[in-house]
């Protein structure tokens, strides 16, 4: 793994932020890209991580071209601190947004968010990623996705859609891609412990969500567990398409 580069969206807590410190800790460089710098910043300082294991970018993924600078950004700042070319050996999709609620009261900004990071942040990280990987013919795309991208849930309809597109777009790239030697995997967990839920939600639709939650078992995912399912299939032999891994807290049961 040694001056592999890894590229994580998301980066600034929860899974995104797990990963990041389990990928440097078996040795790669990783360019960890999300809104908030300050909070990936504080994430390296804690970790004592030092110029040539991370480095904190911001980045808005629904913007294609603010996307594609940073990730120039992160290659240019290894390439001078290692004074090579290295390469892009994993790219995760993981940013998201999870907005709930009855269709008929939704947001419209809501939702048109939603499917801005959501849908077109992925088709963006993809298009980023497989164009430096296809000259390298290696690399591994994650798409980081949901239980959600495979049946309904109580107010999740806007946020199934934006997840079952994610798993579309999977499927098609994993079968374009795959005459480069590129990996494209999806990770679909199932109710995660982190802060997702908090953001544009209201109290009501977060307490029902938790309720329904209690109904179908109450046992979360930690951020940890989803990070060891990527490593798990990341670290298979490059010749190994773990295609879908969908996992849940042992007593989810209405996945």
């Amino acid at each position: 793994m040694a001056n592999k580069i890894a590229i994580i969206t998301g980066a600034s807590s929860g899974i995104g932020e797990r990963l990041t410190i389990d990928l440097v800790q078996q040795g790669n460089a990783v360019i960890m890209l999300a809104r908030r710098k300050e909070v990936m910043e504080a994430t390296i300082k804690r970790e004592n991580f030092s110029e040539k294991q991370a480095i904190a970018i911001s980045c808005d993924v629904s913007d294609y071209e603010k996307f594609d600078a940073a990730v120039k950004e992160g290659l240019e700042h290894f390439r001078k601190v290692f004074n090579e070319d290295l390469v892009l050996d994993l790219f995760v999709n993981n940013s998201g947004v999870m907005p709930l609620g009855p269709v008929s009261e939704m947001s419209v900004e809501d939702y048109t968010t939603m499917v801005n990071v959501n849908v077109l942040g992925v088709m963006h990280g993809l298009r980023i990623a497989s164009k430096l990987m296809i000259p390298n013919k290696t690399g591994t795309i994650v798409n980081v996705s949901s239980i959600a991208g495979r049946k309904p849930f109580p107010n999740h309809a806007f946020y199934n859609a934006t997840k079952y597109g994610v798993h579309g777009m999977t499927e098609g790239a994993r079968h374009e891609l795959r005459t480069n030697n590129i990996r494209v995997i999806i990770v679909a967990p199932g109710a995660v412990q982190t802060n997702l839920l908090k953001e544009s939600n209201t109290d009501d639709t977060v307490n029902g969500y938790k309720s329904w939650l209690q109904q179908c078992g109450g046992e979360m995912l930690r951020s940890e567990d989803v990070s060891s399912a990527i490593l798990y299939a990341y670290n298979a032999p490059q010749r190994v398409t773990i295609r879908e891994i969908v996992m849940a807290g042992i007593t989810q049961d209405d996945v």
